[in-house]
């Protein structure tokens, strides 16, 4: 009889103790983000951040980026193409504003997250640019790009930013290749601490170095964030903002597939509108 009681009274405080409680995670809505692999790209198994790394372990979820622990590089990969400033589509004739004449959007997501973050000694940084038919590092060491682990560096970065032409085309590939060969060169990649790398890919257009064709470019990009993820699997994310004034479906269901395909997240930010840069960290990793 005693037992049973027991039994009963271990029951009770189990519904008591646990009702309440929930898994913390990040979520969106529908429209505006996209999380984990996309089974409509061919191979793709499907995104797990906050999961399985592939090493056995559990990484574990934080409310918020500030409580991240784990060493982790943040890499923004940033269109500076010409629609930033002109958007015409025959000569000077059927004009559009301009996205982002004064770099407002683009800088100013980034300042205001670096700002956020810049003293997280396990934070690191990296800033890329592309335009006309290649991408460039705004750090540094005078022979090859490289990522920073000093906020000096990218307060700097972000300087220059501000001073970079925008013109020529919207090479995505040229941009994905020099991230994924600056994250091969990175002499952390194989410490003990075991880095994470999140890419924040931010674009106003269709790729202008993949083939025109919808289903192409896809294709090709998503082969593209295939070889950069394998670089150090189950620590390579990439994340995607789309902005600008027109809303071009193809660019935003390309990015959209390139978030999925990347184990990240997807924004779509209308003309004048602004976002949380904190809002694309997958999964938001403690360790």
């Amino acid at each position: 009889m005693k037992k049973q009681w027991l039994v009963v009274l271990i029951s009770l405080v189990c519904m008591v103790g646990f009702q309440n409680c929930s898994k913390v995670e990040f979520s969106g809505t529908e429209d505006s983000a996209t999380k984990g692999g996309n089974p409509d790209l061919p191979g793709d198994p499907g995104g797990n951040p906050g999961g399985d790394d592939g090493g056995g372990t559990i990484d574990q979820p934080c409310e918020d980026v500030a409580a991240i622990q784990r060493h982790t590089k943040i890499v923004f990969v940033v269109d500076t193409s010409g629609s930033n400033v002109k958007n015409c589509r025959s000569g000077d004739m059927d004009c559009v504003p301009a996205t982002d004449p004064m770099k407002a959007f683009r800088g100013g997501a980034i300042e205001t997250f670096f700002n956020k973050y810049q003293a997280k000694t396990n934070f690191e940084w990296g800033f890329f640019t592309f335009s006309g038919s290649s991408a460039r590092s705004l750090i540094d060491d005078g022979v090859s790009e490289r990522l920073s682990n000093t906020a000096a560096e990218m307060s700097q970065a972000i300087v220059d930013f501000k001073s970079v032409k925008d013109e020529g085309g919207t090479p995505y590939k040229a941009a994905l290749s020099l991230v994924k060969r600056t994250i091969e060169a990175d002499a952390d990649l194989n410490a003990a601490s075991d880095p994470q790398y999140v890419v924040v890919f931010i674009s106003d257009g269709y790729p202008s170095d993949y083939n025109i064709v919808g289903d192409f470019a896809s294709s090709q990009a998503a082969s593209d964030i295939d070889a950069l993820k394998a670089v150090a699997p189950g620590r390579v994310s990439l994340s995607s903002i789309f902005y600008g004034n027109l809303q071009e479906p193809e660019a935003v269901q390309l990015l959209t597939d390139m978030a999925a395909r990347g184990d990240g997240q997807f924004k779509n930010v209308a003309a004048g509108g602004t976002i949380e840069i904190d809002d694309l960290i997958p999964g938001k990793v403690c360790q």
